[in-house]
């Protein structure tokens, strides 16, 4: 079985912090073995992979070269993560590994506000929905929390309001500031 690809095995599906640490070279070698030992497949023509599949690719190519004719890894580069992705991955992991609902401690947003102080920044911006959605609740289309000294604020536009409002009753973010941007009709 593939991990942590599409609807495959990945730790939200059940083990949640207990599911074994993995990483690309492990993607890699389940993926191989599924191609070579369950589908039977000697040869492929392509390794295409985009983001995490690129660098996925960039694994096949140097494990795998005389697998395939060519690899063509997309929107990936075979080097350290930057300062701002290494930043928020390390804040999305470190919460996650600290997530009350995994393992009945902090709010994750106590968590993020820790790693701030501890990273002495002054703030931190969430602005991915996904990201926004893990931390907050907020399932809204648009909507972006900003962590500073002071409580964290879900910046969301007036439409989203109530939503917002609703998605995050009875959870550690119900005093939540709101900032509401203008409607973009005015």
């Amino acid at each position: 079985m593939a991990i942590s690809t599409g609807k495959s095995t990945k730790p939200s599906d059940g083990l949640r912090a207990k599911f074994p640490r993995y990483n690309y070279d492990d993607m890699v070698d389940a993926q191989y073995r599924l191609v070579t030992e369950h589908l039977g497949v000697r040869h492929l023509r392509l390794v295409l992979g985009n983001s995490m599949g690129g660098m996925q690719t960039w694994i096949w190519a140097q494990k795998h070269p005389e697998f395939m004719d060519i690899a063509v890894p997309m929107a990936s580069l075979p080097t350290e993560m930057s300062g701002r992705n290494w930043i928020m991955r390390r804040l999305i992991i470190d919460s996650i590994r600290n997530d009350p609902e995994w393992i009945m401690k902090k709010a994750v947003h106590e968590v993020i506000n820790d790693k701030i102080r501890e990273s002495k920044l002054d703030s931190f911006l969430i602005s991915k929905n996904s990201n926004v959605r893990y931390v907050t609740g907020f399932t809204g289309e648009f909507g972006f929390v900003a962590f500073g000294k002071k409580k964290p604020v879900l910046f969301t536009n007036p439409l989203y309001l109530e939503h917002a409002r609703s998605s995050l009753s009875g959870r550690s973010w119900r005093n939540l500031l709101f900032r509401l941007r203008p409607d973009s009709r005015e």
